[in-house]
């Protein structure tokens, strides 16, 4: 890893665990402070919208630099108004995805600039392991909390945004890694659109991205109601489940056969989802455990296709695949909440598995 991406990738890794606390502790903390589960599905929805929207946002602050100067704050300010006060929840998430959305709209594209030729998943793969490393922190952290404690999450995961912000402030951005964040036109969306390799990556992380949120948002949940584990085993495995992902994307900075580590992820979500639709511990265990393989590299992988599909517009490209990314994790909600408010919390997964057979399908076509 080059020295001037290390910035970067810490940076990724303070986002990530605030942001994976929010997403991940949430549900659980405000299951156990008395919210209605039907209610907590709705503020999912918004959490996920408010990191679309607060990604679109970015492009008011122009600079890769200023954007995280201004996200990493707000996100800080929601999650700890959330520790403090449940009652505040609602405008809490949305305030800490927003800050999120911002915060993280460039790192992708900055890291990708850094990368040298002879490594070409370097700058992706350095990002990708920092997101993976906030996200073990994030679920290591909430595996060792009490119920009664989860506060202290959001206390931390704020604590770390605003450590973030300071270390993007003193610490100096190479000229060419500060992108201008603008906004793709039609015209450049028309353009992406006519490489195959480009479509193929947006449609293979629309479909990625359908089935994380349910991961991610809706495993401590599931876990606990349908298969009786304590609030520790949940997080345990989710934390277990993000370390074998983080090794896979350290491996993957040297990667460069990347188009057989996109057909082994998705053959590896395919199999992971079948496993967690069957409500059998053992098996929904082995699941959860095997998604660490399509989480470490789908979402990297994808990006890099898009990026190598459209040279020097990689932060344009970067959005018109968040588009993907945005769709998918504002969807899933959505069908999850039908579900959990019909009483089917159990069956929530069994939806992801022709998505995965799909998005396969894709990658060996396209």
């Amino acid at each position: 890893m080059r020295r001037e991406s290390v910035g970067f990738v810490l940076s990724a890794a303070s986002i990530r665990f605030a942001t994976a606390s929010l997403q991940a502790t949430a549900v659980a903390f405000l299951a156990i402070t008395g919210v209605k589960t039907p209610l907590i599905s709705y503020m999912v929805i918004l959490m996920w919208a408010s990191i679309a929207i607060g990604s679109l946002a970015a492009t008011l602050a122009k600079r890769a630099k200023a954007s995280s100067l201004v996200g990493l704050p707000l996100m800080a300010l929601g999650l700890i108004t959330l520790a403090v006060s449940p009652k505040l929840a609602v405008l809490s998430i949305i305030v800490a995805g927003f800050g999120s959305g911002m915060a993280g709209s460039a790192l992708a594209p900055s890291l990708h600039r850094l990368s040298p030729r002879e490594r070409p998943m370097e700058g992706l793969g350095s990002y990708s392991l920092g997101l993976s490393l906030g996200l073990i922190t994030a679920t290591l952290v909430s595996s060792l909390m009490p119920p009664s404690k989860l506060w202290i999450v959001f206390i931390a995961a704020g604590a770390v945004a605003v450590a973030s912000a300071a270390h993007v402030l003193l610490t100096p951005v190479p000229s060419h890694a500060n992108v201008h964040i603008k906004l793709p036109g039609l015209s450049d969306v028309k353009r992406f659109f006519t490489t195959r390799r480009f479509a193929k990556a947006f449609y293979v992380n629309f479909l990625y991205s359908t089935i994380f949120p349910l991961v991610l948002s809706y495993w401590s949940l599931y876990a606990i109601k349908v298969l009786g584990m304590s609030t520790g085993q949940a997080f345990g495995l989710l934390t277990a489940m993000f370390i074998i992902s983080a090794a896979i994307r350290l491996a993957s900075i040297r990667l460069k056969n990347v188009r057989a580590a996109e057909i082994t992820a998705l053959t590896a979500l395919t199999v992971s989802t079948a496993l967690l639709s069957t409500n059998a511990t053992m098996l929904v265990t082995a699941g959860i455990i095997l998604f660490g393989v399509p989480h470490a590299l789908i979402y990297p992988v994808s990006l890099y296709e898009s990026f190598e599909s459209s040279p020097d517009s990689e932060i344009k490209a970067s959005y018109v695949i968040a588009l993907s990314s945005g769709a998918g994790e504002v969807l899933a909600p959505l069908v999850a909440s039908l579900m959990v408010t019909l009483g089917a919390i159990e069956h929530i997964y069994i939806i992801s598995v022709p998505l995965a057979v799909v998005a396969l399908s894709l990658a060996l076509v396209l």
